[in-house]
Order: structure tokens, then sequence, then C-alpha cells
């Protein structure tokens, strides 16, 4: 409905970061987790978040797109993000991730993009992400 529209949440931090925190030390993400359900959308691009990505991002099942590209996480991306079944944009390029792409991320039907660019990411692409 419009109203429901109306009171859905952004957490836009689109401002370049001066100082490295972790995803979970961010505003956004913190005001993300009091509302799981009202985010759609996280965007902490350009921030110098250090860290893992962590797993409680699964928690944020409304999200429609993540972006955490050009940061300094490092790590593997969590399976548990295979919860996110609304998501169709994840960005994780240009990190330091490591490890294989999940092959539990097929959950993700309604993704359409994919960026894992430029991190140090090994093995093959799972079959059930390009079919």
């Amino acid at each position: 409905s419009c109203m429901r529209a109306a009171q859905m949440l952004v957490f836009l931090a689109s401002a370049k970061s001066a100082t490295s925190a972790t995803v979970q030390q961010h505003d956004d993400f913190q005001s993300c987790v009091a509302a799981p359900d009202d985010c759609t959308y996280l965007l902490l691009d350009d921030n110098q978040l250090t860290g893992s990505i962590p797993s409680e991002l699964a928690a944020l099942t409304n999200l429609t797109s993540m972006n955490l590209g050009n940061n300094l996480l490092i790590g593997t991306i969590p399976s548990e993000l295979a919860a996110l079944i609304y998501l169709t944009d994840m960005v994780l390029a240009y990190n330091q991730l490591t490890g294989t792409i999940p092959r539990e991320l097929k959950a993700l039907e309604s993704l359409e993009k994919m960026h894992l660019q430029f991190n140090k990411l090994s093995g093959s692409i799972p079959c059930v992400l390009g079919a």
C-alpha cells in the first residue's frame, strides 16, 4: 500500500568516511538492525570499512540492494546471505575477500547483479549462479 511504502526506511551512506570502522559499527547498519523489516537498501560503499562481512546481515530479510564495495573487508562471503531472498543487487567488489563463492547463494533467485571483482576469491563460479 502507499502508506506502507511511505514508511519504508532507506539507509544510505554515500559520504566517504575518513575513519575506518567495521560494518557492525556503522550507524546505518545499526539502524537497519534496529528495524530489519523496514530496511530495503544498505549502501555502505566507499567507507573504509574493515573486518569481515557480518553474518547478521542475513536478518535484514527485506534488503533489495546491498553495496559494501570499495572497502577494506576481509574474510569469506557468509553463506547466511542466502536468506536475503529479495536481494536484486549485491556489490562486494574492491575488497580483500577470500575463499570461494558460497553455493548457498543459489537461493537468491531475485538476484540480477553480483559484483565480486577485485577481491582474492578462489575456486570457480558455482554453476547454480550462472544458470
